[in-house]
């Protein structure tokens, strides 16, 4: 879809697949690095949005990325950019030489611009249901886009057969509780702008325990509801995990690996549900 939706931009821009071939877990930093070994330091911008910039410090090396390259914040519907510094992450705050309207000059000689832009207001998810019920999403998406995912049947099939997140997500903490998953967590995002209705997460004891855990939620899921995941990452690794039901995104964790993306901090202002521990 990405590769689709940058085919009018011609060599303007190319679309790296490097984090998908990595596979296991992938961080920025990483490939931040696999862009200097090739091009060198000094032309290297990472751009984000203002929303995921308010909790930059929680990244992996987050100082080594302001080490290495300058950082571009844009802003996002219903999200603003801080320009204080005591409005700032944390962590940022020391490595903040000099800040205004504009951006921030750092003490490690990195720059962080803010720029404000025109965006469309609407969610990933938002698009995701109109598709399910057949509304037309040409305002949000470019045809080659949506000629993708309709040519393919995406975001469609679980729809059908699924009339209830909220107890299809209830029923997958069942099946994790069975087979010994720790730690379940589940979370209504509906009042938020995220990748999904619905989270699930939990902990296995081991990256093998992990996997299992994964392949008995599709296996139970397929029995019940006859679907099978979007999308399925990690498995073979067994670190971390994720099934993809559309309106549910299941996140598996070898438990000491949870602790490092600390996920429940992202969906804490949403509604989380009771399910079987």
């Amino acid at each position: 879809m990405t590769t689709a939706a940058l085919e009018e931009y011609g060599d303007i821009a190319q679309v790296d697949s490097q984090e998908v071939e990595r596979q296991g877990v992938s961080y920025t930093i990483d490939t931040l690095q696999s862009y200097i070994a090739k091009y060198g330091s000094e032309n290297i911008f990472l751009i984000i949005g203002a929303d995921v910039f308010l909790s930059f410090d929680q990244w992996r090396d987050f100082d080594q990325i302001l080490e290495s390259c300058n950082l571009v914040v844009t802003t996002r519907p219903g999200s603003i950019i801080p320009f204080q510094k005591e409005n700032l992450a944390s962590g940022l705050q020391p490595l903040i030489e000099e800040i205004d309207v504009h951006g921030a000059k750092l003490t490690t000689g990195r720059t962080i611009s803010f720029l404000p832009i025109q965006d469309i207001d609407v969610s990933g998810t938002e698009i995701r249901k109109c598709l399910r019920v057949g509304l037309k999403v040409d305002r949000f998406l470019s045809f080659p886009v949506e000629d993708y995912i309709r040519e393919k049947g995406l975001y469609q099939s679980g729809g059908v057969k699924i009339s209830d997140y909220e107890e299809f997500t209830k029923f997958c903490s069942s099946v994790l509780s069975d087979k010994k998953g720790i730690n379940l967590r589940a979370y209504d995002l509906r009042s938020l702008q995220a990748p999904s209705e619905f989270a699930l997460v939990a902990s296995g004891t081991s990256t093998r325990h992990t996997a299992a855990l994964g392949e008995n939620v599709v296996e139970e899921v397929k029995k019940r509801y006859g679907v099978l995941p979007q999308s399925i990452e990690g498995a073979g690794e067994g670190r971390w995990v994720l099934l993809d039901y559309g309106s549910l995104i299941i996140h598996l964790f070898y438990d000491y690996v949870r602790s490092e993306y600390r996920l429940e901090n992202l969906w804490s202002k949403g509604v989380e549900l009771q399910v079987h521990q």
